[in-house]
């Protein structure tokens, strides 16, 4: 779907948030904290994209309610995409938050952005400084979502439009605005508005949408001018080049480009440009689509001087691409690519400063995305274990309507584990009844048609006006635990992005709508119900799975007689309509009903007019009335039982679901409750999201990921008994945890007791000469000057860490400095606060800055440290791990040759291994390296058995024919984590590759695994190293047969033959974010490909990291690629 035809549906909601609720809405909007998910990249739709002038820094916004900020990388020929920050505003449930459209200015200070804001009005536009990072003020004034924002070339003014075609312009030395032209009372299709100069505002013509107006700010009273041109259909799109020239694109496929007032035809193909990006030379970027009916994205370079097209790439295949920019150096391109939600970077000119011949087509892009992927399937299994398969690979070749993707992993919400899929599964087909119920579907008219054994029983007439349903993505029929069909479950595209359950049609009634569940921000592309009938599971584009409660709606399953739609019974008690009975899962209670509350009045909307009851008789007549109306917001004033104050509710009878499940690339996952902000998630999961905290007046918002307060809210047992109880509050009273209003509390005293972290210098993006000092400064605000000394702060550069800082206290804030020198062109510096003891507690706060610098040219070391036995009594002993050890250096030294200088090399085998020796060798690594540069890498290897107890995993040397596992004194015979752990002092870059049973342990302590096992993970981070381990906890690692490995083409361990063959350069292009080749294998793809690799060869053993964060980008092997590959 178009970017403006969405934003015409949306003007619906925004047309009801002004009526005279619309102040409670506003008002509204700061509330309680909200969970949003962190992927470090696009989730969904961009719709907005720009470079900064001047700059490698490249900024895009949509549907994921943020913008970030990126820097390009070009080094040694290799280009990459880093992001430096992430710039939020307020954001609500559904579509409110969506960023529309973004600009910088041309001085490079400004950002502003804007959509369909959740502020204090739809029409608010965020400001911020880039300078500092730092959120600047809302623009409030526009009452309607916005389409366009244009900067002035003199960066004084910004213009802005809005759908409903009102025009503003604001002054940012005062920020004071005048609006230019008056809201219409119609939304318009497309409001495109630009700044030609100072002076000068281009603008869509409200009334005559294929020609141009022209606005003089300085006159803002003045009629203003329309171009005689008439395009052959209603402008869509302007841009505007930095030498003055600007450019028009039409919804007919026409673009012009302009030179005051005089146009020149570019091109007039079949093709529809949805953006416009001119780069130097004469030279002007477009995304297109390709027709109405097709579903594909062109992006287009053209010589706009000679009107010739220079060349051209399909950039997506799912959805339209409404997102391109171009570097006002001409250096590159970008634009968004739907297929994998992922930002494309197209380098245009080579390492001479020469323009590429076809850049577009002539060589791959660099690809970046989130770290999730959109959901193409979900289905229960046909077992009652609440295990639900997910399928992320879009059917391409073979598209059907429903049957999106095929399942390739699955979820197992009671062992709270994501697992690859098995053959011999089975799952639950949504198209299947028992009862004989079919569907067929017209999508041209919206027509449902549903029938049984062969007879049409009635048909659903989907809504696409003030239901704002649209179209039909996916349906399930909805059974109960007997397999009877009682209903039928039907997702819908965006912007709605809603899932409604119908009742099946009888000679008496027809289908309507029993609830509607309301959460998703893109297409619902898979639905299913659980063998029991009480949730359906949805899977979205927006990578989201959501699981949400059927209860009440089987016959025979809503004793209590509630309102489907709602989830209460409201009827008249002492004088007073009182809630009776409310379904402790359903949207009423969310929102703070309770049994026995009282309402005051009702405020709704009856045949287009706000109407008000406020005597009980009225209130519940209207609420009886109102009972099949779940499209339109409602206000309920109420009093709590046995309180004396009134409050407000606004409405929306669209339910939430009672679990949200995201999984990345690297199979980290993450699950929690809309209610109650508890979650659970896997060894980095919660890093995948985190709580937003809304700011009044002019502050920005906060974000805190998930995993700063993980001590006190990640709760798994709640999440395993939650499913079974039906919903959160009875979960939270079986587990013994808080009451979710009291957390929501809680979370916020948790946000104020956070320290606050500012990097003072140096500012972003500071480019400094060769070797030249960067001077480092942090403050640490708290609130309790006897929390001064609770806080520590280090700091590192690209990952490597730096010294101890000079350190001084002024009342609650402390100083922290450090001395470096950067070594890259990009350099990312971040510092790390928490407190001491973190294991016990959990706060902690990590602030990052990028800055340029003249690169040194350096050639680090690799060091290299092998442990491995193989050498263990009878059917113990191991047939790899010596030639494990051998292999994995063999690819260091082979491929890694040409990056590193040789290091140390220290190796132990079988019975040379004891706590002891390995003391020794730690003792003598240390020494050795007291030197050690902080861009060295040390890599140290383990294969053979490994075990663990309840406080520790340990390596197991060989032991004597009279031991086995089980007996072994592991504190006297086995290598414990804690000794290994030593190595960690050394300052430099470390990789460990743990090639054993039980290996995940390491990462989990059997007395507290709920907190431990992700708590230790802080530590290692701290210490810049990245731990890949064979197993996940408490899993076996499998070593093939000699047979088995001839059969299978290996001659390694598993684990080791993946890193192998990863090293070798099978893991180019593997990386979490999808960058693409680039002929060196870095840590990150490393980690992405071994994790894939192994579980592939073996479904059961999962091998697990720590996060890369910075270490990442660091390469580990460089190979030349063969001709073909």
């Amino acid at each position: 779907m178009h970017r403006w035809t969405k934003i015409q549906i949306l003007g619906v909601l925004g047309c009801l948030a002004s009526l005279s609720w619309g102040s409670l809405q506003a008002s509204g909007q700061e509330g309680p904290p909200r969970l949003v998910l962190n992927p470090q990249g696009p989730l969904g739709i961009v719709n907005g994209m720009a470079f900064a002038p001047g700059s490698n820094r490249l900024y895009e916004g949509g549907d994921d309610k943020a913008v970030r900020e990126w820097s390009v990388r070009d080094q040694d020929g290799r280009l990459s995409l880093a992001m430096q920050r992430t710039y939020r505003w307020g954001i609500a449930r559904g579509q409110r938050g969506v960023v529309h459209t973004l600009a910088i200015s041309g001085n490079g200070r400004y950002l502003a952005f804007s959509g369909l804001s959740a502020m204090s009005s739809n029409g608010d536009i965020a400001l911020y400084d880039l300078r500092t990072g730092e959120y600047m003020r809302a623009l409030r004034g526009h009452r309607q979502p916005l389409e366009d924002l244009s900067f002035s070339p003199d960066s004084k003014q910004l213009v802005s439009s809005s759908i409903d075609g009102e025009l503003r312009v604001w002054q940012l030395s005062d920020f004071t605005d005048v609006v230019l032209r008056e809201k219409s009372n119609q939304t318009l299709y497309h409001s495109p508005a630009l700044f030609l100069s100072n002076d000068l505002v281009a603008a869509v013509c409200w009334d005559s949408p294929q020609q141009i107006s022209i606005f003089d700010t300085s006159r803002p009273k003045a009629r203003p001018y329309t171009l005689p041109h008439r395009h052959a259909g209603a402008v869509q799109v302007l841009a505007r080049d930095v030498s003055g020239h600007w450019a028009s694109a039409d919804s007919k496929a026409e673009v012009y480009v302009w030179n005051g007032w005089k146009q020149s035809r570019v091109r007039a193909q079949e093709r529809p440009a949805l953006s416009l990006a001119f780069s130097p030379g004469g030279v002007l970027f477009m995304t297109t689509e390709s027709g109405p009916q097709s579903k594909f994205s062109v992006m287009e370079m053209w010589d706009w001087r000679s009107g010739k097209l220079l060349d051209d790439r399909t950039i997506s295949h799912d959805l339209h691409s409404a997102a391109c920019a171009a570097s006002t150096t001409g250096d590159y391109a970008a634009a968004y690519g739907s297929d994998q939600s992922e930002i494309l970077l197209f380098r245009l000119r080579d390492a001479k400063g020469n323009r590429i011949n076809k850049p577009l087509s002539s060589m791959a892009p660099t690809r970046r995305t989130g770290g999730g992927n959109k959901i193409w399937k979900v289905a229960f299994s046909t077992d009652r274990d609440y295990q639900l398969g997910i399928g992320v690979k879009y059917n391409a070749a073979t598209p059907q309507f429903n049957r999106y993707g095929e399942i390739t992993q699955y979820f197992d919400f009671k062992r709270q584990q994501m697992n690859a899929a098995r053959r011999d599964q089975k799952w639950l087909d949504p198209e299947t009844s028992r009862d004989g119920w079919k569907l067929s579907v017209d999508r041209t008219r919206l027509v449902l048609t549903l029938s049984q054994d062969g007879v049409t029983r009635g048909t659903i007439q989907m809504r696409p006006d003030a239901a704002q349903q649209g179209f039909i993505e996916s349906y399930a029929w909805v059974n109960d635990a007997a397999g009877r069909t009682f209903a039928l479950a039907v997702g819908t595209p965006e912007p709605n992005s809603g899932i409604y359950v119908y009742s099946l049609p009888t000679p008496r009634q027809p289908a309507k709508v029993l609830r509607y569940f309301r959460d998703h921000t893109d297409r619902v592309t898979s639905l299913s119900v659980s063998p029991d009938g009480k949730y359906l599971a949805s899977g979205s584009t927006d990578q989201m799975i959501k699981l949400w409660s059927l209860e009440g709606l089987a016959p025979g399953h809503n004793a209590a007689g509630l309102s489907p739609t709602l989830g209460v019974r409201f009827a008249l008690d002492n004088g007073k309509a009182t809630v009776v009975a409310i379904s402790k899962a359903g949207i009423a209670y969310a929102r703070g009903l309770r049994e026995g509350d009282t309402i005051e009045s009702f405020r709704f909307l009856e045949n287009g007019k706000v109407t008000t009851a406020t005597k009980a008789d009225d209130i519940l007549a209207a609420l009886q009335r109102r009972a099949d109306i779940y499209w339109e917001d409602m206000v309920l004033v109420y009093r709590s039982k046995g309180q004396r104050d009134l409050k407000q509710l606004l409405l929306k009878p669209a339910w939430e679901p009672i679990l949200n499940l995201f999984a990345d690339r690297r199979g980290e996952w993450a699950c929690w409750t809309p209610q109650g902000y508890y979650y659970q998630a896997s060894v980095s999961g919660d890093e995948l999201f985190g709580w937003q905290f809304n700011e009044s007046g002019d502050q920005g918002p906060r974000f805190f990921q998930a995993a700063q307060f993980r001590k006190q809210l990640e709760q798994p047992q709640l999440i395993q008994r939650l499913l079974a109880a039906g919903n959160v509050i009875d979960a939270l009273a079986n587990s013994g945890v808080a009451d979710p209003g009291k957390a929501a509390e809680y979370v916020l005293s948790l946000s104020t007791e956070a320290p606050q972290v500012t990097l003072v210098s140096p500012r972003p993006n500071t480019k400094f000469g060769r070797s030249e000092e960067i001077l480092i400064e942090a403050e640490v605000k708290v609130i309790d000057p006897r929390d001064a000394d609770r806080f520590v702060a280090a700091c590192r550069i690209n990952g490597a860490p730096l010294g101890a800082p000079a350190v001084a206290r002024r009342g609650v804030t402390s100083i922290y400095q450090w001395k470096a020198v950067a070594s890259s062109s990009l350099n990312r510096i971040r510092v790390s606060v928490e407190e001491r003891g973190l294991h016990t507690s959990g706060f902690f706060q990590d602030v990052d800055v990028f800055v340029q610098a003249e690169p040194i040219p350096v050639q680090p070391k690799l060091h290299i440290v092998t442990l491995a036995a193989n050498d263990y009594p009878g059917k113990l002993a191991l047939t790899y791990p010596l030639a494990d050890a051998a292999a994995v250096v063999k690819a260091l030294a082979l491929e890694g040759g040409e990056l590193y200088q040789p290091g140390e090399v220290m190796a132990l085998v079988n019975d040379e291994i004891t706590p002891d020796s390995v003391t020794d060798l730690i003792s003598e690594l240390q020494n050795n390296l007291k030197n050690v540069a902080a861009e060295d890498v040390l890599v140290v290897f383990i294969a053979g058995h490994g075990v663990s107890d309840t406080d520790d995993y340990f390596f197991i040397p060989p032991f004597s024919t009279g031991e086995d596992l089980g007996s072994i004194r592991l504190q006297e015979k086995g290598i414990s984590w804690q000794l290994l752990r030593k190595i960690m002092s050394i300052r430099c870059r470390k990789l460990f590759l743990l090639d054993t049973c039980f290996s995940g342990n390491i990462i989990r302590n059997e007395r507290d695994p709920a907190y431990q096992w992700k708590a230790a993970v802080r530590p290692l981070r701290r210490d810049e190293a990245v731990v890949i381990t064979a197993t996940s906890p408490g899993q076996f690692s499998y070593e093939p047969s000699p047979a088995k490995a001839d059969e299978m083409g290996i001659h390694n361990g598993l684990f080791t033959h993946s890193i192998v063959m990863g090293l070798a350069g099978h893991a180019d292009g593997e990386s979490s974010n999808r960058e693409g080749r680039n002929d060196r294998i870095e840590v990150d793809e490393l980690v992405h490909f071994v994790r894939k690799e192994t579980n592939r060869l073996s479904p059961l053993q999962q091998p697990t990291s720590t996060p890369v964060d910075d270490l990442g980008f660091v390469p580990l092997t460089e190979f030349q690629r063969r001709p073909g590959e």
